[in-house]
């Protein structure tokens, strides 16, 4: 019995030293998680401040890109609109110049017109020349024996009259 006794005490020692482990055990497991559960709440709170931080530096970093693209935007807008106004002066240059074209060769084909007509009528006027250069020859000498008949018969009638 003496063994049962020791066994006993034995017994009860141990679950006296277990309790007092577990005890032990279970006080330092609180303060460790205590500790933990504070740092845990220290260091979430700094990771949200910093978080917190970095996202308003890059929404504001993200506004002022934006903002410079917006302002480079514009300034594709005003060169895209000089493109298309010089599009639309390029264009209607375009239609003048081929009306120019049309209109030119218009006045080539009327200048050929007009110097075939030019043509045609210094082969006239050159036909008419020599026609009647021959016929002032026989109308001169027409003249020229009539005014010597007119002149002899005005002396005879002013020798008579005499």
């Amino acid at each position: 019995m003496e063994d049962e006794k020791l066994i006993a005490l034995l017994d009860e020692k141990y679950a006296e030293f277990n309790a007092s482990v577990n005890a032990r055990f279970d006080a330092a497991e609180a303060n460790v998680n205590a500790r933990f559960d504070a740092a845990e709440a220290n260091v979430n709170a700094r990771f949200d401040t910093a978080e917190a931080n970095v996202n308003a530096r890059f929404d504001t970093a993200e506004a002022s890109v934006k903002a410079r693209f917006n302002a480079v935007d514009a300034r594709f807008d005003g060169v895209d609109g000089q493109f298309e106004g010089v599009n639309s002066r390029l264009d209607t240059l375009e239609t003048e110049v081929r009306k120019l074209r049309v209109d030119a060769h218009e006045n080539n084909v009327k200048i050929e017109r007009n110097n075939e007509l030019m043509q045609t009528v210094d082969e006239r006027v050159n036909r008419f020349r020599a026609e009647t250069a021959g016929n002032f020859k026989d109308v001169k000498q027409m003249l020229g024996v009539a005014n010597k008949a007119l002149v002899a018969r005005i002396r005879k009638l002013e020798t008579k009259a005499s």
